[in-house]
């Protein structure tokens, strides 16, 4: 279970490299950051070039990305 302090602290940054976390999803390898949106959803660019608005940093209260795991 992740607490609220985790998800409260940690700080996505513009032009931020991630990688994918969660398996059962079609997102493999890495994305870079584009924008932070006011709601908390990201605005990425994957490594095949696809832009994805609005993107949510949580399935339900699994993390998308491995960096917020540490």
């Amino acid at each position: 279970m992740i607490s609220w302090y985790k998800i409260a602290t940690f700080q996505f940054q513009v032009g931020q490299e991630l990688t994918y976390n969660y398996p059962k999803t079609p997102y493999r390898g890495t994305c870079v950051v584009q924008a932070v949106n006011e709601d908390g959803t990201l605005n990425v660019l994957d490594h095949s070039g696809r832009m994805m608005n609005n993107f949510k940093p949580y399935f339900g209260s699994i993390p998308m990305f491995k960096e917020m795991l540490q």
